[in-house]
């Protein structure tokens, strides 16, 4: 309870400075509230460490940003922008076990894992690639929407281990010839698939092999050799009037390329989708508004409705009443 309180508190200070149109970073550490102006983002994950989280308000987080330790950065949805790239650079293989980046815009900026880790959770975000350089298992990408174009905005590589992408707009996916298949794509909106673009073979052939579960798919470069069997279909809406060399399980062949626009939106209602029996394993509709946890980025927590702050003088103390409104 304390915990959660805890939070509240966290919420509702960093609210309060947004009626004064000032972007803060609020550190929690040990039950202890610091607060950093938006542009010493950089101090206040120095002076964090372990276990601490970082809540950011709505407003504009200047800089790349460097993450060396085990902390979660919380922020306010959309508006919480942060304007740079962000690194994950945690020494000592470390094993995560809260999300460590959620409700997030990086605002035409990226994601890169550099040094080996686990348990990595993203929620929530919308980020334009996201890549990975040392190994990481575990991975899971809950609601978020990756939104790069001209280059890879989610690359699957020889470090990605064991990664769940669900409910998540993909705008371009793609993958090397050293990629393992170790990933699975549950509910997901998927523009285009590239599956031959790293040069890391004599024949410069990638892969986007994985598992595809109750998706919608606009399309795909299906020329490689890579793009074999190992690649399972499960449920899926495709744009295009083909799945060459794979397996498919009740898929659908939509011969629209527009049934995905360039946003990764779906042309058809989940009315129409019901309709037409796209429907996933589970019985709701494929992509990002089906399954159990659809596609949103307004953030789970709770958000300061109303406040007000009364000084006792004769008690000398600072009364705080503080109206928090679930989401």
């Amino acid at each position: 309870m304390k915990k959660i309180v805890m939070v509240f508190v966290c919420f509702a200070l960093v609210s309060m400075t947004t009626k004064a149109q000032t972007a803060k970073v609020a550190l929690q550490h040990n039950g202890n509230v610091t607060l950093y102006d938006a542009d010493k983002l950089a101090d206040a994950l120095t002076a964090s460490v372990d276990g601490d989280t970082l809540y950011l308000n709505e407003g504009r987080f200047v800089g790349d940003v460097t993450i060396t330790k085990k902390v979660s950065i919380i922020g306010s949805g959309t508006n919480t922008i942060l304007t740079g790239n962000v690194k994950v650079s945690i020494p000592s293989s470390p094993t995560l076990t809260s999300h460590l980046l959620d409700a997030l815009y990086l605002e035409n900026k990226g994601i890169t894992v550099t040094l080996p880790l686990k348990g990595l959770k993203i929620r929530k975000c919308i980020f334009s690639g996201l890549d990975f350089t040392a190994l990481t298992e575990d991975i899971l990408i809950d609601r978020c929407f990756s939104r790069g174009s001209g280059s890879a905005s989610l690359r699957l590589s020889k470090n990605v281990k064991n990664m769940s992408v669900i409910n998540t707009k993909v705008n371009n996916l793609r993958g090397d010839a050293e990629y393992v298949g170790d990933a699975n794509f549950i509910n997901c909106n998927i523009y285009h698939l590239d599956n031959y673009y790293y040069d890391y073979t004599s024949n410069g052939e990638g892969s986007c092999r994985a598992t595809y579960l109750n998706c919608i798919i606009r399309d795909w470069n299906s020329s490689s050799t890579y793009y074999d069997s190992s690649t399972i279909y499960v449920n899926c809406l495709c744009g295009t009037n083909s799945f060459k060399k794979t397996v498919n399980q009740n898929c659908w062949n939509y011969n629209n390329l527009g049934i995905l626009d360039n946003s990764t939106n779906c042309s058809l209602t989940d009315d129409q989708l019901r309709s037409n029996n796209y429907l996933g394993t589970d019985g709701t509709v494929v992509g990002i508004t089906g399954g159990t946890t659809p596609y949103t980025l307004v953030p789970a927590v709770p958000k300061v409705s109303d406040y007000t702050i009364k000084v006792d003088t004769e008690t000398k103390k600072l009364n705080v009443n503080i109206k928090v409104k679930a989401n």
